[in-house]
């Protein structure tokens, strides 16, 4: 698969911040800090090492703009799409239960600025509530996407 340029440019700008020496390459450590801290991905580190060694197409110990961008043109569209809405489950869910309470879906109602009522929250719950537990859970909110 590969980029559009929208991609590209976006994928560049990522690996850009990511490279927080400024030194047009990826470090393990920098890498490892993409990965759990920016995207929020739950991964061990033997599996980030993995990962880099993956990457890193020339065994050299860093990765290049180049070989980053190889590889992101490499990853399922939807796969990048899902682990972005995981995200956002994830902000949403400050209590970290796993699962959006009337609250959590009120407040991010708020963020954007819309005034929906408790009996409003109740509605949206209980439709995308397919296991009858009152709350949301990531399988429920992905099926929105």
């Amino acid at each position: 698969m590969g980029l559009t340029a929208q991609q590209k440019d976006a994928y560049t700008q990522f690996f850009k911040d990511t490279d927080v020496d400024g030194n047009n390459h990826l470090t393990k450590v920098e890498l490892h800090t993409m990965i759990t801290k920016k995207l929020k991905l739950k991964l061990s580190d033997a599996e980030v090492m993995e990962m880099f060694s993956g990457i890193d197409g020339d065994g050299d110990g860093i990765v290049t703009l180049d070989e980053y961008l190889n590889e992101m043109g490499k990853v399922n569209p939807k796969d990048l799409q899902r682990a972005d809405f995981e995200r956002i489950f994830e902000t949403i869910d400050k209590d970290g239960s796993g699962l959006l309470d009337g609250g959590e879906v009120q407040t991010l109602f708020k963020q954007c600025g819309h005034d929906v009522s408790g009996d409003e929250i109740d509605g949206i719950i209980s439709q995308l509530d397919k296991d009858g537990d009152g709350k949301i859970n990531i399988a429920e909110f992905l099926k929105l996407f």
